[in-house]
Formats: structure tokens, sequence, C-alpha cells
């Protein structure tokens, strides 16, 4: 900066230029200061901005968390309503169920990291409705797991290419029959030449008592095997007594 002579004549002419420097310098500091304050700004928008994402991230998660998918109780109530409209061989098929759940829940995922809450939502309650599906299903298989076994088991014995093993026309038409009562095969059997004898099949179960997971059944059939027995066509699952 100009030094100022104290002894000059001209005092005023001597401070113009620092005057001027002065206000340069004042100059340069507004702007400065303008720039800075532009910057703070803007942080403090981008600041807000990424705030309010968080914050539609949050409210996102609580909308999946809380919003309209009803109570635990009340998918299992739907499932169980759902599967028992299935043939026996269909409600049973829990995997089925757990797989599409596990994609479920990878969709609601994809969807909530950009952003799509109504994608998420939906993916969200399509995944817990197939977990409750897959749990009742599981405990459907459970409860036809002895007698769908033993159906199985024969129909395999009876049909197969090499060696079938030969049965008692009664005895076979049951087991077919009731294996497409239960919807684990696409074909009902054929009745005996001589008509059906039920009672043949009573007697002979003496033997084959695990087919009701009663190790102490004779000669007495539970109804809702009649039931599913002389259905018209394949029976549900709400038709099996639990």
């Amino acid at each position: 900066m100009q030094k100022l002579d104290p002894n000059s004549e001209n005092l005023n002419e001597e401070l113009k230029p620092i005057e001027k420097e002065l206000t340069n310098d004042g100059v340069k500091v507004s702007k400065e200061l303008a720039s800075t304050a532009k910057e703070l700004d803007t942080a403090q928008d981008k600041i807000e901005s990424l705030k309010a994402q968080l914050q539609e991230r949050i409210d996102a998660v609580r909308a999946i968390r809380d919003g309209g998918f009803g109570t635990i109780p009340k998918y299992m109530e739907r499932a169980k309503r759902e599967l028992g409209d299935l043939t026996l061989s269909q409600a049973s098929q829990y995997k089925k169920y757990q797989n599409q759940a596990v994609r479920d829940g990878k969709k609601a995922d994809s969807a909530l990291a950009v952003g799509k809450v109504d994608e998420a939502l939906y993916a969200k309650q399509s995944q817990m409705l197939n977990q409750a599906r897959a749990r009742v299903a599981f405990e459907n298989s459970k409860a036809i797991k002895k007698l769908r076994i033993k159906l199985l088991d024969q129909l395999g014995r009876m049909t197969r290419s090499q060696n079938p093993i030969m049965i008692e026309p009664n005895m076979r038409y049951f087991y077919t029959h009731m294996a497409y009562q239960m919807g684990l095969t696409k074909y009902d059997g054929l009745k005996p030449v001589d008509g059906f004898d039920m009672m043949a099949v009573i007697k002979a179960l003496d033997a084959d008592a695990d087919i009701m997971g009663d190790k102490e059944a004779t000669v007495q059939l539970e109804p809702w095997i009649y039931e599913m027995f002389d259905a018209k066509s394949p029976r549900m699952f709400s038709t099996l007594k639990k």
C-alpha cells in the first residue's frame, strides 16, 4: 500500500489511489463472500435434498412394514381358505410357495432401492401371502403324508414297466381311485368287472392299517375316506379330516 507524506500539501490527491485500492479490495471481498454464500446455499440445498430422499426411504420402509398388509393371522386365514379349495396334492406343495416368497422378497428390495414404492408394497404383500401359503401347505403335507406315501408307493408298484405287482381287483381300484381323488394322478382306476366291493378292501386293510395312520385300525374306515372315495370329482383339501 502507498505511504503518505504528512507534510504533503495535496493530501487529498495522495489519498485517492489508496481509496481506490481499498474500494477494489472491498469489491473483491464482496464477490468472494457472495460466492461463498452461494456455495453454502448450494450445499444446504443438497443437504435438504438428501434429507428429503432419506425421509422418503424411511417412509417407504414404514409403509411396507405397517401399511395395508393386515395381520399375520389374516394372511393365514386367507391362505387356508385358498388352499382349501385345491386338491390335496396341490394344497400340499409348500416348496412352490416358499420359492415364490423368495422371488417376491427380491422384487420388493429391488423396487424399493430405485424408489418404486408402490411396486415394492405390492411385492411385499405378495411375499407375505406366499409365506402364509407355504406354512399352510407344509401343515397340509404333514396331514396327508402317510396316506399319500402309501398310495404313491402302491401306484408305482402296480404300474412299473418291469415286474408290476399283481393285486386283488378291489384293492387295486381302491388305491387308484383314492390317488385320483387326491389329485395324485390324472387318471381314475377301472372298477372290477364284477363290481366294486368295499368290504373286501376293509378286510384287506387290516394288514395295511398304517394307511390311516392308526395301527389299531381293523375293519372300520373313517368317514372322510368314504366321502373322498365317493366324491364325484377329486376332493379339495378342506374335506380332509384334520
